[in-house]
């Protein structure tokens, strides 16, 4: 039984000795302490104690609580009217997040996880989600798809039972396409398993008046289905214009006679051979057709009968057929020449004679060791031509050569002699 006294709740152990009609008890209090009480003062200390515990007993006794509650009136209190705090709380929900067709993280309310992840949240909590590409690898690359719920690649959710959340992904590949002519399209990135055709544009590039590619086709079979990345390239083929022949028939002859069976008949062209027949003593026919590639249209045509020039010539007229006969002259024709006047200063006018009728004329000048190219000229239907001639760049005193070479290369050659401009005037030094 305890009992209060002092500060402390003291408990009685028991007497400790007799001595001399004195009894000396001690209590031993809650806190640890102990008091120690010697003859009357105890037993009157005792008495004290029960008196006022029987008292103490009495007020907490059941009978007296009813007694002394039943004058207060219960209030009436319902479940309803206190409910359980979680009932008012909303339920746990399990929600699932996985990945398909990349190897990626998956972001929660901005902080990135692992894939799957599983989450347990209240229902109705909103989440936001999304993924992030990852970077290609070199011509292949995964990008997002969809969402299983069709959102967005961010968006938010607000799951109310179980639910499951995947973002797929899928596989792209790059393909180029190339060409050396014209420009391309389709270079870009693919789904796997897409259909290709590229283009390019123009399908015919000219590259001359008679050459011209043409675009037939590619590299790889179109449309191209995409199983990985890809390069594919234009292919062109060359296309040559083919000018049609111009064709020549007729007799020849030769100091007024015939020709021989077995003669050669030559054509020429900016004083190439562009073909060649023998004579059978009936007539000859003679087809002139231009390389693959090349024109001969509105060029003039010279003839010889075997190494001689003859008179006639004739301009090419592809698609043509002409009657020609060629005359051929054994007595060698006179030697071109040329003249000049002045003879001296630096300026001068070329006089040509006896060449080639209707025919180019190169002429070119020789000053000390340099050799310069001069303004052409082209003779008329008798063989001759002028032209005006200036002494290149800074004039010095001394020869120079003047030459002319027609079509067939014949050629002649004359002495300019060129004045050297000093302070008084042109003259030597």
């Amino acid at each position: 039984m305890y009992w209060s006294v002092g500060e402390g709740m003291a408990k009685l152990v028991g007497s400790t000795m007799r001595d001399k009609e004195t009894h000396i008890i001690y209590c031993e209090t809650s806190r640890g302490g102990r008091y120690f009480l010697q003859g009357r003062i105890v037993l009157v200390c005792i008495f004290m104690l029960v008196f006022f515990g029987a008292i103490a007993c009495a007020e907490s006794s059941p009978s007296s609580q009813s007694s002394d509650n039943a004058a207060l009136p219960t209030p009436a209190i319902s479940e309803a009217a206190s409910p359980k705090p979680s009932e008012n709380l909303p339920p746990i929900i399990k929600v699932r997040l996985t990945i398909e067709g990349a190897n990626v993280a998956i972001f929660v309310n901005g902080t990135a996880y692992s894939v799957p992840l599983n989450l347990e949240v209240p229902a109705g909590n909103p989440m936001d989600i999304h993924v992030v590409d990852p970077p290609p690898q070199g011509d292949t690359r995964d990008i997002f798809d969809r969402w299983s719920d069709g959102g967005r690649q961010r968006h938010e959710v607000r799951p109310t039972s179980n639910v499951n959340y995947t973002a797929f992904f899928k596989r792209q590949y790059f393909v180029k396409v190339n060409s050396i002519y014209g420009m391309t399209s389709g270079s870009n990135w693919y789904d796997a398993g897409a259909e290709v055709n590229p283009v390019v544009l123009p399908a015919t590039v000219p590259e001359t008046s008679t050459v011209k590619r043409i675009h037939t086709g590619w590299t790889e079979r179109v449309p191209l289905i995409i199983k990985g990345p890809t390069s594919i390239t234009a292919v062109w083929e060359i296309e040559y214009l083919l000018e049609i022949p111009h064709k020549f028939n007729g007799s020849i002859f030769i100091d007024g006679s015939a020709g021989p069976p077995s003669t050669r008949v030559s054509a020429w062209i900016d004083g190439k051979q562009v073909a060649e027949t023998l004579y059978d003593g009936a007539g000859y026919s003679l087809v002139i057709a231009a390389p693959l590639g090349e024109s001969f249209q509105d060029k003039t045509i010279i003839f010889k009968v075997d190494n001689l020039l003859t008179i006639e010539m004739a301009r090419h007229m592809p698609g043509s057929t002409t009657a020609l006969n060629l005359t051929a002259i054994k007595a060698p024709p006179p030697k071109p020449t040329i003249k000049l006047a002045p003879e001296m200063g630096i300026v001068t006018l070329v006089t040509g004679s006896h060449f080639s009728p209707l025919s180019p004329v190169k002429i070119r000048g020789q000053l000390d060791t340099s050799i310069v190219e001069l303004p052409q000229a082209k003779t008329d239907g008798t063989g001759n031509f002028s032209a005006v001639v200036m002494a290149p760049g800074q004039p010095k005193s001394g020869g120079m050569i003047i030459t002319a070479v027609d079509i067939t290369g014949a050629e002649a050659s004359a002495v300019f002699r060129v004045l050297e401009l000093n302070r008084y005037g042109y003259g030597q030094r």
